[in-house]
């Protein structure tokens, strides 16, 4: 019969996990603090209500488990076509990351912390890890250039498996004794064998579920979960420690697959990814007694003020000749939370320090628990207020989620992607969503209120959302939907400014602007924007073209609206710096925007006439 113990702690885990989670989704609060908060305050040494420790040595294989299944998932979600613009960039702070962080955090833990020589170095082989699990509910919300969010999360992702393996690498060296030589060996062998492997296997799956039929759609997700485990036995047969990079590596090339198998698997291992990082941290910090802090809060403070600023120097070096502004490199120095793997590889290190006799095993795991704990709420709670500070979040609009695919939005679409951005369409019409495709564009056909529709889309990477369906109510409701749930601040909607009561107040309350219908339309004739929008989708041969603004266009001094012929409609401006805007009502022109306007092809003559002619 089960532990009455075990089957309480698991429980209370699971459940708290699930509150954690929902509160910080609703308030945007990073849950990781909550799973902290929660393990602590419900652990042994507060209101003894959960005992990692009665797991014995189930809490260890739940380790190994989870986090093989948490860096599968992380390599999964890279966007590959962005890391391969970075990945020098990438490599370079990866390495030198783990160099310095590494001296700085042996020098800090012995001289600073008092730690052994042995317990310093297992401390800093984990020093320097951070972790997707911490990384990207900081930045997601936030409106910040691509590159910046790449270099951040193709470190996070790649350095985690790294990181553990040398961790591990450097505790059997600590226990065992053996020669520096043959750990050095044994690290480029477990690096190297886990990338051969995870590569074979990745391979060899993409081919499975792209190129055959062997599997039907539905089965998909578990088949994966069988290869992930395959794939980390046969890596740690081959040489130990090598399953946590070969998992990493089957994520990223499977990342790669077609976007349509690609989101079913994201959405099932993104369920299961949020149950076990609430578990992991959850139960992890029950295992950390909080009695420990009075004794060496003041010296993990210490050595973690060490490792924060020692990361600064590491970017500044790896980013040089990169394409980051000097703002955008101090806020990658700043945002570097440890994640979740090393918090669970310093319990495996206690465990087997322990076991191995080594005083003051302990210690190793409370100094990562304030590492991860100080850096994820200081760097967390700070993100926001540093960026503005700094001036680099994004102008403008970036990356664009459009609900509607029609000829309007996709002239749109072709200026945007043109542009160097991302669109993605979201259409209940097949038959839509084929027009998007054929026309190189990212579709997903589904219900644009069902979080499922997006699932294999990074949408972290998007900032503005825009309802150009024919249905008011829906446009708008769309609009706040993706706010509510992706935290996307720029919302457009091609709607009627005669809208009901409720939906007027949904277009106020979230500061919803209404696509292609400012100042210069409400100078046409009369009619409702839904309808006007309408009959743009009946132009017999619509195009689109951008002409500049002169400055004296302009009605008014360095900001104003200016008169447009009357048979075209403004889609977007292009502005200085590489600034781009969908247009709006209520948008204010600058000397030397550009116009993307969409017309009748007939009336392009006449078009271009009026804007070369004097005024």
């Amino acid at each position: 019969m089960e532990d009455p113990i075990i089957v309480k702690t698991i429980l209370v885990t699971i459940t708290s996990g699930a509150i954690a989670l929902s509160i910080s989704e609703r308030l945007r609060f990073p849950a990781i603090i909550l799973y902290f908060a929660a393990g602590i305050l419900l652990g042994p040494y507060v209101l003894g209500v959960l005992y990692p420790d009665s797991m014995g040595a189930g809490l260890k294989i739940m380790i190994t488990v989870f986090v093989s299944i948490i860096l599968f998932e992380g390599g999964l979600s890279l966007n590959l076509s962005q890391i391969r613009i970075l990945k020098g960039t990438i490599v370079k702070q990866i390495v030198i990351n783990i160099g310095i962080t590494m001296l700085a955090g042996y020098l800090a833990a012995y001289y600073i912390a008092g730690l052994s020589r042995e317990l310093s170095l297992v401390f800093a082989s984990l020093a320097g890890v951070t972790g997707p699990t911490v990384i990207r509910p900081i930045i997601r919300h936030l409106p910040l250039g691509p590159n910046v969010k790449t270099l951040l999360n193709g470190e996070s992702v790649l350095i985690d498996p790294i990181g553990a393996v040398l961790a591990i690498i450097v505790l059997e060296f600590v226990i065992t004794k053996t020669f520096v030589g043959t750990s050095i060996i044994n690290f480029l062998l477990s690096i190297g064998v886990g990338l051969l492997a995870g590569s074979a296997f990745g391979l060899t799956t993409k081919f499975i579920l792209c190129r055959t039929r062997l599997l039907p759609a539905e089965s998909h997700s578990i088949f994966l979960l069988g290869i992930l485990f395959l794939t980390s036995f046969t890596a740690e047969m081959a040489a130990p420690e090598s399953g946590l990079m070969a998992v990493t590596v089957l994520g990223v090339i499977l990342g790669t697959i077609d976007y349509r198998i690609k989101s079913k698997i994201m959405h099932f291992n993104d369920q299961i990814s949020k149950i076990i990082i609430s578990l992991l941290f959850i139960l992890l910090s029950a295992h950390f007694n909080i009695g420990y802090l009075s004794t060496y809060a003041f010296k993990g403070l210490a050595v973690v003020a060490v490792l924060v600023l020692v990361r600064f120097p590491v970017v500044l070096m790896s980013t040089r000749g990169g394409p980051f502004s000097m703002r955008e490199k101090l806020f990658v120095g700043w945002i570097g939370p440890r994640g979740i793997v090393a918090l669970a590889v310093a319990s495996i290190a206690a465990i087997k320090l322990e076991a191995a006799g080594i005083m003051g095993a302990k210690l190793v795991e409370i100094m990562v628990f304030i590492l991860i704990s100080v850096t994820v709420i200081l760097q967390g709670l700070s993100a926001g207020l540093v960026a503005k500070r700094l001036n680099i979040l994004m102008k403008g609009d970036g990356n664009l989620v459009i609900l509607g695919v029609n000829a309007v939005t996709l002239a749109l679409a072709g200026f945007w992607v043109g542009q160097g951005k991302s669109v993605l369409f979201i259409d209940s019409n097949p038959d839509n969503c084929l027009d998007a495709s054929r026309a190189g564009f990212a579709c997903r056909e589904g219900n644009c209120f069902d979080t499922a529709t997006y699932e294999g889309f990074e949408i972290d990477y998007f900032s503005s959302a825009l309802g150009a369906s024919p249905n008011n109510e829906i446009n708008i409701l769309f609009c706040r939907f993706m706010k509510d749930t992706y935290g996307l601040q720029n919302l457009y909607s091609v709607g009627n400014e005669r809208s009901s009561k409720e939906l007027a107040e949904i277009i106020v309350a979230e500061n919803i602007r209404i696509a292609f219908g400012g100042a210069v339309e409400r100078e046409m004739a009369g009619g409702s924007l839904i309808s006007r929008f309408l009959g743009y989708l009946k132009i017999a041969r619509p195009t689109a073209e951008i002409f500049a603004v002169a400055e004296d266009s302009l009605h008014g001094d360095e900001s104003a609206w200016m008169p447009l012929h009357e048979r075209a409609v403004i889609l977007a401006v292009k502005r200085e710096g590489n600034e781009f805007h969908l247009f709006h009502d209520g948008f204010k022109f600058r000397k030397n925007d550009s116009l993307l306007l969409y017309f009748n092809e007939r009336d392009l003559p006449e078009i271009r006439d009026f804007f070369d002619r004097p005024t």
